[in-house]
């Protein structure tokens, strides 16, 4: 049963997504503590639907994500 969940260990590309997953985890959440805390709830709404239109662009323009 354990095995089940070591196994995926053993590669290089669990490795370093693991790793990426921790650190995207860790710094989110501090960054979004911060904003709760300084009143700016509403902040990460406002960056999402401003990133939206360049994405769109890019797709339009076959130009990279």
């Amino acid at each position: 049963m354990l095995a089940a969940f070591t196994d995926p260990l053993v590669h290089g590309y669990f490795q370093r997504s693991l790793i990426a997953a921790i650190i995207v985890g860790l710094v989110c959440s501090v960054v979004g503590c911060f904003m709760v805390l300084r009143g700016l709830a509403f902040m990460g709404d406002a960056i999402s639907h401003s990133a939206f239109p360049g994405v769109v662009a890019a797709y339009l323009l076959k130009g990279p994500f």
